[in-house]
């Protein structure tokens, strides 16, 4: 006899298709049947009886199958409605019951929400920047061109030159398009002064390969890209609606840029960007196919694999095209140059190139928030194992009255789908609002290179992936803590046998919730050793000298226009007044401009000859810059010998300044000052005389070593133009506290000449802290993750030790009345806690010593390893076994033996 009518039926009958058509058929037959039995008894013979009724009848098929179908979907509906039916009854039955059990529930979902948020927020940002292709045509067959240099420096590569964008595009056969870009900020004139905006500086082909479609106009053509053709302009799409108001007429209209009249062509939709690289104005590069060969990497190259060639394929051909450089282009690329340097090229694709070691990284966070979700979910299993413990006298004495155990399965599983949906739904909302901090946090950090410290980042968003992937891991828990928490619970005669009472001894009971609690530890000792290496990483850059003084260092870019500044003597004049007058200004100790500041400098080097070098010494390429007077001594950066002075430059004397780095290199154990340097091929010319050692200077970021480095003055010796005037400096100042700088520096440079762009004001402590960028927000990130992992683990541990004490409340009444003292019952719960805390420790500094090699490629002065941060992870994780375990120890002593001795 059932304990109740089997509500469940419609369940089971829903998933079956019912055969209605035998009861359609007898119930047709029966009224054929009666037709023909009163016409018999009319006096119709029988035949002609039958053949009349069925006549009168109509056709019987036509009725069976309709009437079939009506009863069909009248049942199905039925169904349906008492499957629903079911179902809500159910739900508010799993509701009444978790409402009585709020502890229980409050604390799953809440400990879960956090697992499946911070999950979901990492699995947004690797799906956007990682996982997703880029947003262009054939994305997967587009390709940077490099030519690898590395007898220059390991991973030193250059970008190609104006003689090869043509060469490739006329030869390779498993090449379909080739476009060439560069990006910079170009100064255009609204209302009277010059304002910069982001600019595309890229040949008509990059359109093609990025998909570019014009709004409005045209876009770029081959045409425009020849060195005679007249300036034109496209706009973006939002450049144009923000400064144009989205009017027609801006079409054929003159806009001044870089001192000169460019003439509005087109408008291009918002969907074609650059990566990291929202530009405002696209205008043409200009390159000569009749122009002599060069060997002036300074074009990044942009390309797509033709359809059927394979990148292995294209990089082989592309390879191949560069080994014959010596007899195609003899006078720039010689076999000599090739094998002193090991030039050659590669293909990288574009995706990979974007991501960078930011791929990497964005692994490891999500491996790192996986294992809070782990954790998580270990604890709300433990919390599932001890509700079906808890519950198991009731779902036995249900089955005792006959409930099949396809209903408890039901009830429980609906039970697991509302804890791990709810959790699901506040992991959305708490990702949500993560994304939301994080991304505002990231949206004004740029990496020394100048690109945003995650690529892609105006791609992030929650989206349907990441809502579907939390929803997704709630789905995936409810089964798991459902089905796996109905595996764990006793067989029901062995829970009515014993009452309910020795199932906290159980074996399997204490396996289970054991093993869990190790698995925790485990991975919370995996997860504190990696923020601990973050940590020692990031505090170890802090502690580098960077060779100079960024307090109180103010920097600005200044971009004077092509147009107006073509020669030495003018961008000389304007730098040399500006610096002077900007020197007179209220606060300011100190001004100077140069190419480059350290920490923000390129990549790019060139070739030198070094007349009296030491003769085994062999340097082909070094890193540059060209300064103005004072640079040195602004930036606080040690200097033996003397900084550059404007007298170097009226005298053009050809001072030069070398980094202690190359001194070393060139003139190992012999005096750097007074040495010589001469441009690729010089001789015949006056050297550049060094007049200056720079000391211990981290030129290209903390986390790499002073470089080979040379500065040459702003104006090179005559006849030896080693470099084009400076078009595009920094301005450097040196100010006292509460100086007012930026409006007066704008109203000094536009005074001077209002076509003159002055933007990009950053403190220089701000240009050190944006270049660890990378590195803060990864220790952040596991910092954070590592903070919920042990709160977690404390919430966890407690809520096992709690229930264990709990549950032998009288076997800690029979042992307090039996004569026990207290302390040996506070050591034993602690002792419990600590044995388990142990194995999890002793199992998660193996995992660390593996696990922690995949750091490997952001740590900075720590092995993955490291034996001091493995012993502060675990120690932390034995101490906060020890706490948890303090309160449960502390009630277990306060038990009344006497009413413990009562208990049941």
């Amino acid at each position: 006899m059932h304990w109740q009518p089997d509500k469940y039926q419609p369940l089971r009958e829903s998933l079956q298709r019912g055969d209605v058509d035998p009861d359609v058929t007898e119930e047709l037959e029966h009224h054929l049947t009666m037709q023909v039995e009163q016409l018999v008894a009319a006096g119709m013979p029988r035949a002609d009886a039958e053949a009349e009724a069925r006549r009168r009848f109509g056709d019987l098929v036509r009725y069976r199958a309709e009437t079939g179908a009506v009863e069909r979907g009248t049942t199905a509906h039925s169904r349906r409605r008492e499957w629903f039916t079911v179902a809500w009854q159910e739900i508010r039955r799993a509701v009444r019951s978790l409402g009585r059990a709020r502890a229980f529930s409050i604390s799953a979902v809440t400990t879960l929400s956090i697992g499946i948020g911070a999950t979901a927020a990492i699995f947004a940002i690797l799906d956007h920047v990682v996982l997703r292709p880029l947003p262009y045509p054939a994305a997967d067959r587009l390709v940077r061109i490099y030519h690898p240099v590395p007898k220059v420096g390991p991973n030193e590569r250059w970008n190609i030159s104006e003689k090869e964008f043509f060469h490739f595009g006329a030869t390779a056969r498993r090449l379909d398009a080739i476009g060439v870009y560069s990006t910079d900020r170009l100064a255009i004139v609204s209302e009277g002064r010059a304002q910069p905006v982001n600019a595309a500086v890229v040949t008509a082909s990059m359109f093609g390969l990025l998909g570019g479609r014009p709004v409005l106009g045209r876009l770029l053509t081959p045409s425009d890209n020849e060195p005679k053709a007249a300036p034109v302009a496209v706009l973006s799409a939002s450049f144009w609606r923000r400064q144009y108001g989205g009017a027609a007429s801006v079409i054929g209209a003159r806009i001044r840029v870089e001192g000169g009249d460019a003439t509005v062509v087109g408008v291009v939709g918002a969907e074609t960007a650059l990566p990291d690289w929202q530009a405002d104005l696209w205008v043409p590069i200009t390159v000569d196919p009749n122009a002599p060969a060069r060997n002036n990497h300074v074009y990044w190259a942009l390309a797509r694999i033709a359809r059927g060639a394979t990148l292995e394929s294209a990089r082989a051909e592309l390879r191949e095209m560069v080994a014959g450089y010596p007899e195609r282009f003899p006078a720039a690329y010689n076999r000599e140059f090739l094998t002193r340097t090991g030039f050659t090229t590669t293909l990288v694709p574009w995706k990979d190139d974007v991501v960078g070691d930011s791929g990497g990284v964005l692994w490891i966070l999500f491996g790192s928030v996986a294992v809070v979700l782990l954790i998580a979910s270990f604890n709300v299993g433990n919390l599932f194992v001890v509700r079906h413990q808890l519950t198991a006298r009731e779902g036995a004495i249900r089955a005792a009255l006959g409930a099949e155990r396809r209903h408890l399965v039901w009830h429980h599983l609906t039970e697991s789908a509302l804890i791990c949906g709810g959790a699901a739904v506040l992991g959305l909302a708490l990702a949500k609002g993560g994304l939301v901090l994080l991304l505002a946090a990231l949206a004004g950090q740029t990496t020394q290179s100048g690109g945003p410290a995650v690529p892609r980042l105006a791609e992030i968003g929650l989206g349907v992936g990441g809502v579907a992937f939390a929803l997704g891991l709630g789905l995936v828990a409810a089964l798991v803590f459902g089905v796996g928490g109905l595996i764990s619970a006793p067989p029901a005669d062995q829970v009515l046998r014993q009452g309910g009472r020795s199932l906290a001894g159980s074996r399997r009971e204490a396996r289970v919730r054991a093993g869990l609690v190790v698995a925790q530890i485990t991975f919370a000792v995996v997860l504190l050793a990696a923020a601990g290496l973050m940590l020692r990483t990031f505090s170890n850059l802090r502690s580098v000298e960077p060779g100079f003084d960024p307090s109180g260092v103010m920097v600005a870019d200044v971009a004077l226009p092509y147009g107006s500044y073509h020669d030495y003597g003018k961008t000389d004049a304007f730098f040399r007044r500006l610096v002077d007058q900007v020197r007179e200004l209220p606060g300011v100790r100190n001004a100077a401009v140069g190419s480059d500041i350290p920490i923000d400098a390129g990549d790019g080097c060139s070739t030198f000859e070094y007349p009296d070098r030491t003769p085994t010494v062999d340097v082909t390429c070094i890193q540059n810059a060209v300064v103005g007077p004072g640079y040195f001594t602004t930036l606080g950066i040690s200097v033996r010998g003397r900084d550059l002075a404007w007298s170097d430059l009226d005298e053009k004397t050809g001072g030069a300044l070398v980094s202690d780095a190359l001194a070393r290199r060139l003139w190992p154990g012999a005096e750097a000052l007074g040495r010589g340097v001469n441009g690729p091929n010089d001789r015949k010319n006056p050297p550049y005389r060094v007049v200056g050692v720079t000391q211990g200077l981290r030129w290209r970021g903390l986390d790499r070593g002073p470089i080979e480095l040379a500065f040459f003055p702003l104006e090179p010796i005559p006849k030896t133009g080693l470099w084009s005037p400076l078009n595009r400096a920094v301005l450097v100042a040196k100010l006292t506290a509460g100086a007012s700088f930026e409006a007066a520096v704008r109203r000094l440079a536009h005074g001077i000449d209002p076509e003159v762009a002055v933007a990009n004001f950053r403190p220089m402590d701000q240009v050190v802290a944006n270049s660890l960028i990378r590195v803060r927000v990864m220790m952040t990130l596991l910092l954070l993750a590592s903070a919920a992992a042990v709160f977690l683990r404390v919430v966890g541990l407690y809520g096992v030790i709690a229930y264990l004490v709990n549950r032998r409340t009288r076997e800690i009444g029979i042992r307090l009345a039996l004569g026990a003292s207290i302390g040996s019952v506070r050591r034993q719960v602690v002792g419990e806690s600590l044995r388990l805390a142990v194995f999890g420790v002793v199992l998660g500094v193996l995992g660390g010593l593996a696990l922690t090699r995949s750091l490997a490629a952001v740590l900075f002065g720590v092995a993955p390893g490291d034996p001091l941060t493995l012993a502060v992870a675990a120690g932390t994780l034995l101490l906060v076994a020890a706490a948890a375990s303090l309160l449960p120890a502390h009630r277990a002593t306060r038990i009344d033996p006497t009413e413990a001795l009562r208990a049941d």
